[in-house]
């Protein structure tokens, strides 16, 4: 599941797809050690809004675990 995203500023939500482009250039820049697939709690740093460009985002970053299996 992407993450969503909630613009504090303006109140637009946006999912992944609409930062693609932002995350990206990150992944350009840094190359595979880029700084959000380290510590994704650095989104609002690094993204910003598509509508007003505000870095004051939030993301939900949950994992939802469905099953868990022990052998």
């Amino acid at each position: 599941r992407s993450p969503r995203y909630k613009c504090r500023s303006c109140g637009h939500e946006f999912g992944q797809e609409e930062v693609d482009a932002q995350i990206k250039a990150l992944m350009q820049r840094y190359g595979e050690e880029y700084p959000l697939h380290l510590i994704p709690e650095l989104a609002p740093t690094f993204i910003r809004c598509p509508k007003c460009g505000s870095h004051d985002i939030e993301a939900e970053l949950s994992i939802k675990i469905e099953e868990v299996e022990t052998i």
